[in-house]
Parts: structure tokens; sequence; C-alpha cells
């Protein structure tokens, strides 16, 4: 399992990358933080200039390396170019790591955005499995062995859901894990689905269902 974790340096992408160094160490695995430079496109900038913009970069992806690199293993570092979540989907393409993790949120700093705009992006264009993050406190207590690390899966019988539930077991053999699973149905989908011709409910399900 190698782990990448992209970060913006806000508050959130630092509170993901807390959740991913613990990923990394329960699983004793390596681990990247990544960032994408594009204040405007690097690319088209002088090159004085554009050494400024990376070079901050630079400095403050491997700050937060040396933050998170107290435990083992060690915080390795990549910088890349472009649009976020252009740049870091093609990083992963070309990478092909075992689980990309991110914050739920970037810059933006409100509780009244529940995924921002570059992490939803993201989970659409992502090859691999991701983890978004809004708290950390449950992955440090997974991987000191403290608690067993509670998941929630939402299943819908398809072949997708079907390879996510047992990419969970790759959890369950590093550590305990409490897995609820829950289906959420729709009626006249689950009648239709098991052939019942009994006056239906919108708002209960037969007990065939």
């Amino acid at each position: 399992l190698n782990i990448i974790c992209a970060t913006d340096f806000s508050h959130h992408a630092e509170r993901a990358a807390e959740a991913a160094v613990s990923v990394a160490e329960r699983f004793q695995v390596n681990l990247t933080l990544v960032h994408a430079v594009n204040r405007p496109a690097v690319h088209l900038l002088p090159e004085p200039m554009r050494d400024i913009w990376t070079g901050e970069a630079n400095i403050a992806l491997r700050k937060l390396a040396e933050k998170l690199s107290f435990r083992d293993p060690d915080v390795a570092t990549q910088l890349l170019t472009g649009v976020p979540d252009e740049a870091v989907s093609s990083h992963v393409r070309e990478t092909r790591p075992d689980l990309l993790v991110l914050g739920s949120l970037g810059e933006r700093n409100t509780d009244e955005w529940i995924i921002g705009s570059t992490a939803e992006r993201l989970a659409d264009a992502s090859p691999v499995p991701i983890l978004l993050v809004r708290d950390p406190a449950p992955f440090r207590a997974w991987s000191k062995k403290n608690t067993p690390l509670r998941i929630f899966f939402a299943y819908d019988f398809d072949e997708t859901s079907d390879l996510a539930l047992a990419y969970l077991g790759n959890w369950a053999q590093v550590g305990a894990v409490a897995v609820s699973v829950a289906h959420v149905d729709w009626p006249p989908d689950e009648y239709s689905r098991f052939g019942i011709h009994r006056p239906m409910s919108l708002t209960s399900n037969d007990p065939q269902v």
C-alpha cells in the first residue's frame, strides 16, 4: 500500500495529512505529500518569478513533511505544476498509489460546504480509492491500536459496492475495524426487482424486501 496525500496548505488539508500519516503508520507503508503550484500558470511566468513561486511551495511542503515525520515511516514530498485537480489526477495515474488522501475542503473555510470543488473533481476522476478527511482523530486512535476504526458503508448491490467492500478487507487485516453496512432503497424499485405485485407503501418495505 502506497499513499499520496494532496495538500494546499489549508487547515483542512493539514488535518487530512495527519490522517494520512496515521494510516501510513498503521499499514507501515510509504507516504508522499504532493502540492500543485498554479498561481497563476507557472509555466507562463518569467523564470525568476517561477523560481520564487516553486521555491516557496517547496519550502512549505518540506516544513509540513518535517512536522509530520516524527512518526515512522518518513514523509516524502513531490511538487507538481498545473491546475490542482488536473495535476494531482495526472500524478496519480502515473504513480498508481493504493490510496489518495484529501481534505474535504480546501482554502474555503466554512462549514456550509461539505466537499470542496477540487476534492469533488478528484473524486470523480481518480483511478484509485480516495479518502476524504474531515477529522483525523479516529485515524490517530486507530493507528495507536487504541480503538477500532468505525466505518459506515453504503452498499448498493452492484459490482462497485462489492469492490469497495472487498477493499475494506485490507484495513481489517492490519487493525480492528467495526463496519456497519447499510442500503437505502426506494420501494418501487425493490418491488420491481423482486417481482412483488401486492399493494405498495412508499414509507415502508414489504416483508419480502
